[in-house]
């Protein structure tokens, strides 16, 4: 049985964010999160499948660019970048809360969402529901 753990969310504290794209979690990812090991173990199989993962793959040139500048919009506003890397099916994010948690994840994932369907032409979910944060 997985247990979800709740998310600490704490203003002025630092967060490492990671979320991936829907079409991202195919069957062999999907393996992974199901396996009995370890979540430490569990999560860096997953990230190194990830990080060579085609599924999912839409952040090259201009979808590259959108994800960008909506992640430094709200930059000193909800939260302090430290820094990010996109990789082609997900992003991580290292960043200083200024607002809850909940509320930044939101804004990233909402507004981004909303522009890269309607860049690539598509409706429905564009992000996988969760997100990991430590």
């Amino acid at each position: 049985m997985h247990k979800k753990l709740p998310h600490i969310s704490i203003e002025e504290h630092y967060q490492f964010i990671t979320f991936r794209t829907y079409d991202s979690l195919d069957y062999y990812a999907k393996n992974i999160l199901n396996q009995e090991i370890p979540k430490s173990t569990k999560e860096y199989q997953l990230d190194i499948y990830l990080d060579s993962s085609k599924s999912g793959a839409y952040f090259y040139n201009q979808a590259k660019d959108i994800l960008k500048n909506t992640i430094y919009e709200q930059n000193n506003i909800l939260y302090k970048i430290e820094i990010f890397a996109i990789m082609p099916n997900h992003v991580h994010i290292l960043l200083k809360q200024l607002s809850s948690l909940e509320k930044i994840v939101k804004h990233i994932k909402g507004k981004s969402a909303y522009l890269l369907n309607k860049h690539f032409d598509k409706s429905g979910k564009f992000w996988h529901t969760n997100y990991y944060a430590r």
